[in-house]
Formats: C-alpha cells, sequence, structure tokens
C-alpha cells in the first residue's frame, strides 16, 4: 500500500489558509454589524456591502478549487509523478490563494 508523502503537507497547508479566509469574513460581519448597531445583523447575508461580498468570494473560490487540486496533487503523486513537480505544483496553488 502506497502513502502519499506530499500532498498531506499541501493540504494542511491550504486548511491554515482556509481559516485565515474564514476569520477574514466573520470578522468583517462582526466590524459590519458593529458599525450598524447590532454585531449579530449579518450571519447569512452581505448586506449589499463590497467589502463583505469580496471577502465571501475570495473564501467561495477558494473552497471551490482547492478540493479538485488536492485530489489532482494525490494522484500525481500516486502515479510516481517527480517530487519536484508535486511540491512545486503544490507551494504554486498554495502562494496563489
Amino acid at each position: 500500500m502506497e502513502f502519499l508523502q506530499i500532498t498531506p503537507y499541501i493540504a494542511a497547508a491550504l486548511a491554515v489558509i482556509m481559516f485565515g479566509l474564514t476569520l477574514n469574513v466573520s470578522m468583517y460581519r462582526v466590524k459590519l454589524g458593529t458599525a450598524q448597531g447590532d454585531k449579530a445583523k449579518y450571519p447569512f447575508q452581505d448586506g449589499n456591502d463590497e467589502g463583505l461580498k469580496h471577502r465571501i468570494r475570495a473564501f467561495g473560490n477558494f473552497t471551490e478549487y482547492t478540493p479538485f487540486c488536492l485530489i489532482m496533487l494525490g494522484l500525481l503523486e500516486l502515479n510516481q509523478a517527480p517530487t519536484y513537480l508535486v511540491w512545486g505544483l503544490g507551494i504554486a496553488f498554495a502562494l496563489g490563494r
């Protein structure tokens, strides 16, 4: 049985990025609500605020593309692609986020 050696590290780095994006959206929701007198005013909606819309879209983009990228990296690694290629693609994707 083969084990992935590189992909889990890339996945962990991407999880840290995802946590940052989550905090970015959540903290902006609180900031926006506080400015309008109700911290819990925007739990689901964007309040037609462009800043919040951009943050939500950045998080959405991340969650749409990251799983596919990790699957592809895992398949490359399982098919014995060169180590530098797997690391390079994984790091490039993470930095692009």
